[in-house]
């Protein structure tokens, strides 16, 4: 998960963690084990103990309050920031999560997952990104299989920018109900940005149901870098993994 953002508020965009307060030391993937020796900035990516990703096992099954999402089709950007192509859609709706409700900003994939499932990874994941009022953060992770294509990422795919750091129209509304499987459970836990700054206090859901993308769909992503965009899964710690069981 990456952020970038044009506000005052620190908002996800590229990943889920770039700040907009002057420009992010230059990192890459390869060295995502020495992140927290890059700037001072990022010193959480190795002494936080609340890190994303992490591996779904080890659960705790409960009847979670469900997700409640509320979007609806919206004009929509995107962008490659050199981590991962995102795509920004400010006005497409709500996520509330446990009472607390967070606006939609934005969303990316990392290729191969970032989280994996009893050490297992996926070919890809998307992260759609939420902020509330108060600036604290909300994603929602969706797990993808090579299968059939998934015809909401065609417009995507279509609007593929050029160049890199360019921001660029995407050529039709985005609708992100169309970009989820129908069922809704997810697992739950407290982490962070997957890149740096490797903030913590985000709320956490993975789609315990997955979606599919074909190879050719899966390649318009990941050819256009030439390393895996994924951080390695961080210990949980004294954290609680809880998997809604309601579905």
């Amino acid at each position: 998960l990456g952020l970038t953002t044009d506000g005052a508020e620190p908002e996800p965009e590229g990943d889920e963690g770039e700040e907009a307060h002057g420009e992010t030391p230059h990192w890459t993937y390869e060295e995502a084990a020495r992140w927290h020796e890059l700037a001072a900035e990022f010193s959480a990516c190795g002494e936080g103990l609340e890190q994303s990703p992490i591996d779904l096992t080890g659960s705790v099954g409960l009847d979670l309050p469900n997700i409640v999402v509320e979007y609806v089709p919206s004009d929509a950007t995107i962008v490659d920031n050199g981590h991962t192509v995102q795509v920004n859609v400010p006005d497409a709706g709500t996520l509330e999560l446990d009472g607390k409700v967070y606006s939609f900003l934005q969303f990316h994939f990392h290729s191969p997952s970032e989280h994996t499932v009893e050490g297992d990874f996926w070919p890809m994941e998307w992260h759609f990104v939420h902020q509330a009022e108060d600036g604290s953060l909300a994603v929602l992770g969706v797990l993808v299989e090579e299968g059939p294509e998934w015809p909401a990422f065609d417009v995507i795919i279509d609007s593929l920018p050029f160049e890199q750091d360019v921001e660029d129209i995407v050529y039709g509304q985005v609708d992100l109900n169309a970009f989820m499987p129908d069922l809704t459970a997810a697992y739950h836990y407290d982490g962070s940005l997957t890149t740096p700054p490797c903030s913590e206090g985000v709320e956490w859901s993975v789609l315990q149901a997955s979606i599919t993308m074909s190879a050719e769909q899966m390649a318009a992503f990941t050819s256009r870098f030439e390393e895996p965009n994924n951080r390695p899964v961080q210990p949980i710690n004294d954290r609680t993994l809880e998997k809604d069981l309601s579905a």
